[in-house]
């Protein structure tokens, strides 16, 4: 049986000034993280809702303009219906406001996730210098 072993070469300690901007940077990163991913599905969206063939369009997308040489490959939804997919974002089913209420009791500092980063740093630098392993 082979165990990992780390030598910590530096001090874990940090200020609470340093922890602040480790957090601050990460909650920007999962900000951006968050963009991303958003902007991704509507590119999504925007592909499948297309009044174009798909084939052709993916074609496109990756630098292929000659794929379909006549633009239509007539087997994607386009090219059957002459038209987009139609997408309705909505809400089909309702929250249950007494789990909202139980998750909201649970998390009194829900509103700044900063802080939940801060205090998961403190704990992990806390583990690592008391000599605990962390997995």
């Amino acid at each position: 049986m082979l165990l990992q072993q780390y030598k910590i070469l530096n001090s874990l300690l940090m200020e609470k000034e340093e922890i602040a901007n480790i957090a601050e940077m990460m909650y920007n990163r999962m900000l951006d993280k968050e963009e991303e991913a958003i902007v991704k599905l509507r590119q999504v969206i925007n592909f499948a809702t297309n009044n174009k063939c798909m084939a052709q369009c993916l074609a496109s997308y990756f630098g292929d303009e000659v794929a379909i040489p006549t633009g239509l490959c007539r087997s994607c939804s386009f090219c059957q219906t002459g038209e987009g997919i139609t997408f309705e974002p909505g809400i089909t089913t309702l929250p249950d406001p007494n789990k909202i209420k139980a998750i909201l009791n649970a998390c009194p500092e829900r509103d700044d996730p900063r802080l939940l980063t801060a205090h998961g740093i403190w704990y992990y630098v806390s583990q690592v210098d008391s000599g605990k392993v962390v997995h």
